[in-house]
């Protein structure tokens, strides 16, 4: 934004982060290897600038140990890299061993945190720090993380990005995949119908991923990728609103702008695009700028370092997938576990703790007379969503959405 003279106000966009490198990737799979690594070792140098102590956040995944493995040699052996991570009781969200093994493998002096948390008190605390609803589960454990690592330094580099400019989420490959299957009308029919016909399973689950791509396959492209992006799909927000709005309007503002980039891009290029513009920006990294300076903490994102930004959205479609770039530049510097283990993602139990000691939280916040909820939704919907997750079908992504949204009105209306 600039102000002339007389009063006027000019705004710009200031960086545009899918305008690839105005010197275009280099032609042979080598040297974009090489490239990649080279332009990822420079920008985890130029975050290493730092007058207080600095460590890392290191979860065992592929972006974190690449950026502790970076580190590490950024500063040479002889001085110390701080590594730092947290884990739960529930092994399916749990990462602290993997974290563990590439600690010792690079010679990091390692903390790790087992997290048994009150979450009971936490998120009403937590809920008003964003300044408006923010359902997105994993600003617990980034919250946790960051006041734990703050007891050791005032600054953190973390992976996030990792994802969104090479290709790390199952939602790119499925969008590769539906733009195939999308050639075969005959098949497309079936495979919506069979897509119904499975079992709803625990969100992690493959199955739960490929009910929802085969309920979406026969969509448009941009409608099917503003669906992997919803909490609540058009019919659970219409069952839910207890009055005639358009709540089509979102999903709408991500449809059209997937088929804008997509005049530009294959579909999981246009997707990574999309996520760059609105995901990074509207979900991560608002997540990890609230949640870490919540705690004084500042964490600075490689990933982002606006050269590898640009050579990413500059890169040949077929060398976005499934991290490809980074698995062969960073392969000798890592376990070779890292790049061959399933992706976790950064989350916590919040289903089996809205089962347990969440319960109480969750049904009082939303039941109550005077909630948010019981003046604009359907309360016949919201304790169907809440039985159903209790007696075992899993809700507890839109639940945690609900309650935060409560928590967040009641902390403004106070």
């Amino acid at each position: 934004m600039s102000i002339e003279p007389g009063g006027k106000v000019e705004t710009g966009k200031y960086f545009e982060p899918n305008e690839p490198a105005a010197n275009g990737a280099p032609k042979s799979p080598e040297k974009i290897v090489s490239r990649t690594r080279h332009l990822l070792m420079q920008a985890v140098r130029r975050q290493l600038v730092s007058d207080v102590p600095l460590g890392c956040f290191l979860s065992g995944g592929i972006d974190s140990s690449i950026i502790a493995a970076a580190m590490r040699a950024a500063v040479g052996d002889g001085q110390r890299v701080l590594t730092f991570s947290i884990g739960f009781d529930d092994r399916r969200y749990d990462e602290t061993r993997f974290a563990a093994a590439v600690a010792k493998h690079l010679g990091t002096e390692h903390r790790q945190f087992i997290v048994r948390p009150n979450a009971a008190d936490d998120l009403p605390r937590l809920a008003p720090v964003f300044g408006e609803p923010f359902g997105d589960s994993s600003a617990l454990p980034t919250h946790y993380l960051s006041r734990e690592t703050r007891k050791f330094v005032k600054v953190a580099l973390s992976g996030d990005g990792g994802d969104e400019m090479f290709g790390g989420y199952d939602r790119y490959r499925a969008m590769t995949l539906g733009q195939r299957v999308g050639a075969l009308p005959k098949g497309v029919a079936m495979l919506a119908g069979a897509g119904k016909r499975l079992p709803g399973s625990h969100p992690k689950s493959p199955i739960t991923r490929l009910k929802r791509f085969l309920a979406t396959v026969n969509r448009p492209a941009g409608e099917r990728y503003a669906s992997y992006l919803q909490i609540f799909d058009q019919a659970g927000i219409g069952k839910l609103l207890n009055q005639d709005m358009n709540s089509e309007a979102s999903q709408r503002i991500v449809s059209d702008r997937f088929e804008q980039l997509a005049q530009k891009f294959a579909d999981a290029a246009a997707a990574m695009a999309l996520d760059r513009e609105i995901y990074l920006p509207e979900d991560l990294l608002t997540k990890v700028d609230r949640c870490s300076m919540l705690h004084a903490l500042e964490v600075r994102s490689p990933f982002l370092d606006h050269e590898l930004v640009h050579f990413a959205a500059g890169l040949p479609v077929q060398f976005l997938q499934r991290k490809r770039l980074l698995k062969e530049a960073f392969a000798g510097d890592l376990p070779p576990f890292v790049f061959r283990r399933k992706k976790m993602g950064f989350a916590v139990p919040i289903g089996r703790w809205f089962r347990g000691s969440l319960r109480s939280l969750l049904h009082d916040a939303l039941m109550a007379s005077d909630s948010f909820a019981s003046s604009h939704f359907k309360m016949s919907e919201v304790e169907r969503l809440i039985a159903e997750h209790q007696r075992g079908r899993d809700q507890s992504q839109r639940l945690y959405a609900l309650l935060m949204l409560e928590l967040w009105w009641r902390s403004a209306h106070a």
